[in-house]
């Protein structure tokens, strides 16, 4: 972080257990977030989203292929939006930083408009 300028750590959440997270906790672990599926065959671009330069962000990312129908249904049944980072297709701890990345570069333009 100190190499990148920047005090605010991500936090990052992992959870050993897919149901009893999205049906018990999201909705109010996320409360008031912006919040987003990284979901590579999603026809919706993370570009095309509007994040302000304080926005509150909270990012799902599964495996490489994606999520299965069951879990992206479930996670818009709590307000998550499925988007797509990327037409390349890269593993789940890369695409991590990318969208990280990615979601800053959305931060500040946000701030230059």
């Amino acid at each position: 972080m100190a190499q990148c300028a920047t005090t605010r750590e991500p936090r990052i959440v992992i959870e050993p257990l897919f149901r009893p997270f999205v049906e018990d906790r999201a909705t109010q672990l996320f409360e008031g977030a912006t919040k987003l599926v990284i979901q590579p065959s999603s026809e919706r671009q993370l570009a095309s989203i509007r994040i302000g330069e304080h926005d509150r962000v909270a990012v799902m990312i599964g495996p490489e292929g994606g999520l299965i129908p069951y879990e992206i249904d479930a996670l818009r049944r709590v307000g998550f939006l499925p988007v797509t980072a990327g037409s390349n297709g890269v593993r789940a701890e890369i695409s991590t930083i990318a969208v990280l990345s990615q979601i800053d570069l959305l931060r500040r333009q946000s701030s230059s408009v």
